[in-house]
């Protein structure tokens, strides 16, 4: 006898899926080395087994390409610390080039060689210094408005890099002023420089606008009341008696007859001069007369005169005595003038002569001359128009400087532009000068090469632009030319191929950014994915979704198969039954289970005695058969047992001869039908006692009374339904392990009488559930519904566990986390500076005190209201104008010292703490000096009024004069004094010069008096009379033509009529109107040509 043990080893098919990087290759699987360059594709790669089989693998190889890319990004440095991919780029990151390295939704590593631009974000400090009437006023995107104090200013700008930049700027706004002066001087001190104006000679008395620039480059405005005092140039002829000499005239005493020059100061200062022609005559008398030619013949008491001149004319008292009189006769004429006045716009209403004028026009006006001779002046008054006019002018940046009128302009603003018209009237335009910048910028644009035609300002970019630098000219809004040179920075976009191979317990699964559920299944599916260089890309991905399995398997074997393989695992000699937990790999490559209930069966080895009658021959004894005629002894008996397994029997057998026995079977009704000796019992057969007859070998019957037990097995079917948090679970002698499925189960069993049943088990496995919830809600969405449950007003966040039964009776629950996120209701108060309007709070900006309601989201998006009180206080910009004597000094204002004079800007704090501005004007006075002299005549020969002056002393503001002589009358706080002498004396006239800071010493004038004839009459070829006038007098020009000015001052140099006349012969003698005038010493000014000169004329 052979025995054979065959072993069948097998042979395989597998189909594999290997995703690999094209730089893992070369690349080798199993024997087989892939080679550079190979695409993806299906392979066969055979293989022997170590049994010696070959198999075959069916290998999809898949190829994943990796990159090597080239981007270029610009940022700047206020972006840092930034993410590109898995790699930060620092805080003091510098432009340069730098690897980049990745993964791929692939799996494999590519390279990105990054060029990196970081371009400045700068924080600059700026001082600008303007002038207030520069507001509003622009920098950069930033406009202060009118009212904008000097400080600190944050300017927020945008480099042409795009990078946000900060300049805090220190803004100077300077004041400009519109002040008023009062200047007086001598007409000899023309011309005269005020600032940076020049006053020509011939400039008259006036108000005059002055325009001057400040140190601080600030234009202001000087209203200045200019006094011009005339400088005398007189010509007087005064014929006097022998008997007045020697004769005192001014300061000068004069012993004959001749031309004198003498120097004098005028009361306002100045230095003047006449020019003196004395005749002394042998006479009693002297008599000066004005007339006009008209009166012509003149009869002068028993004298007739033709025309003027001088006489010595011969009278007789009612005495009979005779005299001599010298007698100046002045011829003055009638005028028929002819006059043009051109004045501008503002000078009216305009006063000519004693007549008021409101508009142009031709006017006629009738005078009579100071002489008392009538006289027409026929005027043409011209008015010239002001001109206020608002312009506004844009230009480019490259057309600075820009001259407008006398003017030139650097930057944006508004300007007042002074200029004088045609008509030489002072105008204004307000003018707005708008000034647009011109570029030259870099600009850096990363695009997708899916975003070709590009359009970049007016420029197109068509498919197939590369990267590179191009110029861009184009006109900015504002007509500009502006250039920008362009780098253009084009990145690819993919569209690639890939396949990945899964099990269906790797989902759910994540490539690139998109996740698989589940649910997945095997499909081609577009995945989306941005690169870093932010272009979108595309992949085809051809996802195959491999099954895994859970098996449940029955193996019946018998104890003599062991060891024994199934799949991988092997079952060792002694395995016993039971359930076996069996892991595999599919040809997939998925791993699966099978649950193995192994059912190990016994063989036999067993020794057995039977005695029998030979009359029971022949007899079967399992699958053996003893034949008649057996005859005892040892037999080996081989059988199969219920299982199926062979056992082996030693049966030593007895044949006897036939006999009467009695025998005991126990069977399985399963075991029916069932033969004992010559005896069938059929199916059906039941539990009794049977009688079996045979013949022993020897001829003789034998009789066996058998007892037959026949027990029953069993084949049910039985229902359960149980919760998978039963498992592992008992029936019967099976147990059902944790993770146990719902479905049918064959469950053996052995009865008591060792009879095998099988229960056909339906097992119901039903879930319980452990679930995990996240909420996030609002505290004032309290009370809040969950499922079943009512979270009521004050739940806070924190876990909380919800156990239900499912519809099938299971226990189970949901763990919820509960985050309950505050709403606010709050309350804020600020208290602001002025200056710090408008106020940024919340995203919203507010401009104004009060109270605002705030509706905000916190960062969990729930409601909140913030109640916002706003307090402003107010910051002060004040002038103070304060005048102090110079022993004040060291003067404290505002804790501060000043040691002089001048013009500060005291920077303060309130007690808010908010910035105020005092501009402290400090003027110091000095005690006056003393008066250089006093002017006016020391010798006096009557009684009357006599005026005394001194010069104007600087810084004095009143003036103390004292009269030594108690009989005179005269009071004053001016510089001039008139005084009443009743009677003849001698006295002292002193006077000091005070302000608030003291007085200066005294300076004095001894007065003397003498009696005698006092003549002031004038001889010259001008000549005035009456003179002592009363309510008129003649003015004589014979020796002057042309156009003259005549001016008529009084003693303090203040001007009381202005005209001009056209001077011929027939039209030489002018007549004044002086009644209205007060009583006192006048003086009458002529301008002809180039040339000045006064005279004098007392009114009674």
């Amino acid at each position: 006898m052979i025995t054979l043990t065959l072993n069948v080893n097998p042979t395989y098919h597998h189909y594999k899926t290997v995703n690999i990087c094209d730089n893992e290759l070369p690349y080798t699987y199993g024997d087989s080395i892939f080679p550079i360059g190979t695409a993806s594709g299906t392979y066969p790669v055979h293989y022997t087994l170590p049994t010696g089989c070959d198999s075959l693998i069916t290998l999809n190889l898949i190829i994943n390409p990796t990159y090597h890319h080239f981007d270029t990004i610009t940022i700047c440095a206020n972006d840092l610390p930034m993410t590109y991919g898995d790699s930060v780029f620092g805080l003091g990151t510098t432009s340069g080039n730098y690897p980049i390295y990745f993964t791929l939704p692939t799996g494999c590593d590519s390279l990105i060689t990054l060029t990196l631009i970081v371009h400045p974000a700068y924080h600059h400090y700026k001082t600008v210094s303007i002038c207030d009437n520069e507001l509003p006023y622009s920098y950069g995107d930033s406009i202060f408005p009118i009212g904008t104090i000097s400080g600190n200013y944050p300017i927020h700008y945008t480099l042409p890099t795009g990078c946000d930049s900060l300049i805090t700027l220190n803004l100077i706004v300077n004041p400009t002023y519109s002040l008023q002066d009062t200047l007086s001087i001598c007409s000899n001190d023309l011309p005269l420089t005020y600032g940076d104006s020049i006053f020509p000679t011939g400039t008259l008395s006036g108000n005059y606008t002055i325009h001057f620039t400040l140190p601080t480059g600030c234009d202001s405005l000087v209203t200045l009341n200019l006094i011009v005092n005339p400088v005398y140039t007189f010509t007087d002829t005064l014929a006097i008696c022998n008997d007045d000499l020697p004769y005192s005239y001014g300061d000068s005493i004069l012993n004959a007859a001749g031309n004198y020059t003498i120097g004098f100061t005028s009361v306002n200062g100045c230095d003047s001069t006449i020019y003196l022609t004395l005749y002394v005559f042998s006479c009693q008398g002297s008599d000066v007369v004005n007339i006009c030619h008209s009166d012509l013949p003149y009869t002068y008491h028993d004298s007739i005169f033709y025309q003027g001149g001088i006489y010595l004319v011969k009278l007789t008292s009612q005495y009979g005595l005779d005299s001599i009189v010298a007698l100046t006769l002045k011829e003055h004429p009638s005028y028929t003038v002819y006059d043009t006045v051109s004045i501008c716009l503002n000078e009216l209403p305009f006063i000519y002569g004693d007549t008021t004028f409101l508009s142009a026009g031709n006017h006629n006006i009738t005078h009579t001359t100071i002489f008392g001779c009538d006289s027409s002046i026929y005027l043409t008054l011209i008015v010239n128009p002001l001109f206020n006019q608002y312009d506004t002018i844009s230009i480019c940046d490259s057309d600075l400087p820009l001259a407008y009128g006398d003017s030139t302009f650097f930057a944006s603003g508004n300007y007042i532009v002074y200029f004088h018209s045609s008509a030489n009237c002072d105008s204004i335009i307000n003018l707005t000068l708008n000034v647009y910048p011109t570029y030259n910028n870099i600009d850096t644009i990363s695009i997708c090469d899916n975003q070709l035609p590009f359009y970049y300002g007016d420029s197109l970019f068509p498919i197939g632009t590369i990267n590179g630098n191009y110029p861009i000219h184009f006109n900015s809004v504002f007509g500009c030319d502006s250039l920008i040179t362009l780098t253009l920075i084009v990145n690819p976009t993919y569209y690639m191929l890939d396949t990945i191979t899964l099990c269906e317990n790797n989902l759910p699964f994540t490539y690139g950014d998109s996740l698989f559920s589940t649910e997945t299944s095997t499909g081609d599916y577009p995945i989306h994915f941005t690169l870093p260089s932010g272009c979108d890309s595309l992949i085809n991905l051809h996802l195959i979704i491999n099954p895994v399995y859970n098996h449940y398997d029955t193996l019946s074997l018998c104890s003599n198969e062991f060891p024994f393989n199934y799949g991988d695992s092997l079952f060792p000699i002694g395995t016993t039954s039971g359930d076996y937990i069996i892991h595999f790999t599919l040809p997939s490559g998925c791993d699966s289970l099978i649950m193995l209930n192994l059912k190990v069966s016994p063989t036999y080895n067993h020794f057995d005695t039977l005695s029998i009658r030979n009359i029971d021959l022949p007899i079967a004894y399992g699958d053996s058969l003893f034949q008649i005629g057996t005859v005892s002894g040892d037999y080996t008996v081989i059988f199969k047992s219920i299982n199926g397994c062979d056992s082996t029997i030693n049966l030593h057998l007895t044949v006897n001869t036939s006999s009467f026995a009695s025998d005991t079977l126990s069977i399985c009704d399963s075991d029916l039908p069932i033969t004992y000796g010559d005896s069938i019992f059929p199916v059906g057969t039941t539990t009794g006692f049977y009688q079996i007859v045979y013949s022993l070998p020897n001829g003789g019957d034998s009789t066996i009374t058998l007892l037959l037990f026949v027990n029953n097995t069993y084949n049910l079917f039985d229902t359960l339904s149980i919760c998978d948090s039963d498992l592992p679970f008992q029936y019967g002698d099976s147990i059902f392990p944790i993770a146990t499925l719902s479905g049918d189960y064959p469950v053996l069993f052995t009865s008591y009488y060792g009879c095998d049943s099988l229960i056909n088990l339906h097992l119901n496995v039903n879930p319980t559930y452990l679930i995990y919830d996240t909420l996030s809600i609002c505290e004032n969405e309290l009370p809040y519904t969950y499922t079943d449950t009512i979270f009521n007003t004050g739940t806070i966040s924190g876990t909380y566990n919800f156990y239900r039964q499912s519809v099938y009776g299971c226990d189970s629950i949901t763990l919820l986390s509960l985050t309950v996120n505050p709403a606010y209701n709050l309350t804020d108060t600020h208290t602001l500076c002025e200056s710090e309007l408008p106020f940024s709070y919340a995203g919203q900006s507010f401009d104004s005190a009060g109270n605002y309601s705030i509706n905000l989201f916190s960062q969990f998006g729930c409601d909140s209201n913030i109640l916002l009180t706003i307090y402003i206080q107010p910051a002060f910009t004040e002038t103070k104008h304060i005048r102090i004597c110079e022993s004040e000094l060291p003067y404290s204002f505002a804790g501060q010292k000043f040691d002089k004079e001048g013009v500060y800007h005291i920077n303060l704090k309130t007690e808010k703490g908010c910035d105020s501005i005092i501009t402290l004007l400090l003027v110091v006075k000095n005690i006056p000096t003393q008066p250089d002299s006093i002017f006016g005549n020391p010798k006096i020969n009557s009684i009357g009024q006599y005026i005394f002056s001194i010069d104007p002393v600087e810084d004095a503001n009143t003036y103390i004069w004292n009269l030594s002589n108690k009989e005179w009358i005269g009071k004053s706080t001016t510089n001039v004094i008139s005084v009443f002498i009743p009677k003849p004396g001698e006295g002292i006239i002193s006077v000091k010069a005070a302000n608030q800071c003291g007085e200066s010493e005294k300076t004095e004038l001894h007065i003397f008096f003498s009696t005698g004839i006092e003549s002031h009459e004038l001889q010259s070829e001008i000549a005035i009379y009456p003179n002592p006038a009363l309510d008129h007098f003649y003015l004589d020009l014979k020796a002057i033509q042309g156009k003259t000015k005549i001016q008529i001052s009084d003693i303090s140099g203040k001007t009381l009529y202005v005209s001009e006349f056209n001077i011929y012969d027939k039209a030489n003698v002018l007549k004044f109107d002086v009644s209205n005038y007060p009583k006192g010493f006048y003086f009458i000014t002529i301008h002809n040509n180039d040339q000045r000169m006064v005279k004098k004329i007392i009114i009674e």
